[in-house]
């Protein structure tokens, strides 16, 4: 993903590609433009072409429990939560090493 000025800001990836499934992943590395509806626009397309070009019948995801904007946009999106794993990862956040659950996530074409 590129800003109006052409730097980089981000990109999704579809990966572990096995049978009709693969995974999405995604990264905006530049904070301000968190918050802006950029990944939940990225997500999306990447989930369309997933399902229209590829032929793709479940996407998924994992993200840490902590992140809720993250599982905001998602479910935005149209992915659900199938399964947590209770601290399951460890994550730095509020300028701490702490436990935090991943949310695993999937969407349906």
């Amino acid at each position: 993903m590129y800003a109006k000025d052409n730097n980089l800001i981000g990109y999704t990836v579809l990966s572990h590609f096995k049978e009709k499934e693969c995974e999405l992943g995604i990264i905006i590395g530049e904070k301000d433009c968190w918050d802006k509806g950029i990944g939940q626009e990225a997500s999306k397309l990447t989930v369309d072409y997933a399902f229209g070009k590829l032929g793709i019948g479940r996407v998924v995801l994992s993200t840490g429990g902590l992140h809720e904007p993250a599982v905001r946009c998602y479910e935005g999106c149209g992915f659900r939560t199938y399964k947590v794993k209770k601290d399951a990862r460890d994550v730095f956040h509020d300028g701490k090493w702490m436990k935090s659950d991943t949310v695993k996530m999937e969407i349906f074409k």
